[in-house]
């Protein structure tokens, strides 16, 4: 409805409330089971890939995440992967920050998973790559 060329909100129209969406939410519709049927990505189920997300979001066990595992999520996330040693360095053109991850042992070091949850956060990454 437009009332003297100023578009105002009807019922129903989302235009008045923008919902919020958070990552952990867009990122569970995104590899939701019926969207997500027997596929998989680089090796690693879509379960076993949200379940990291939500605990790299959660910040509660960032000394507890497989090293393996955060390079499969961060690939999943668009990012383009360069090895230099035992560096894996972490790109995407549309992310100013550039991600540099070692392994300590099987595991990503603590303060790594930080700076990725930061990331996460900061550019609301949801895990859906846009094309």
């Amino acid at each position: 409805m437009i009332v003297h060329g100023i578009p105002s909100p009807m019922k129903g129209s989302t235009d008045a409330h923008q919902r919020v969406v958070s990552p952990l939410d867009a990122y569970s519709r995104a590899f939701s089971p019926e969207s997500t049927a027997g596929r998989q990505h680089g090796g690693m189920n879509m379960v076993r890939s949200r379940r990291l997300f939500e605990t790299i979001l959660r910040g509660t066990s960032d000394a507890a995440i497989p090293f393996h595992g955060l390079c499969q999520l961060m690939n999943r996330l668009g990012f383009k992967e360069r090895i230099r040693g035992s560096h894996h360095i972490f790109v995407r053109p549309d992310i100013e920050e550039i991600l540099n991850f070692q392994p300590k042992g099987s595991l990503a070091k603590p303060y790594q998973v930080k700076l990725l949850r930061a990331v996460i956060l900061k550019y609301r990454l949801t895990g859906e790559v846009e094309k």
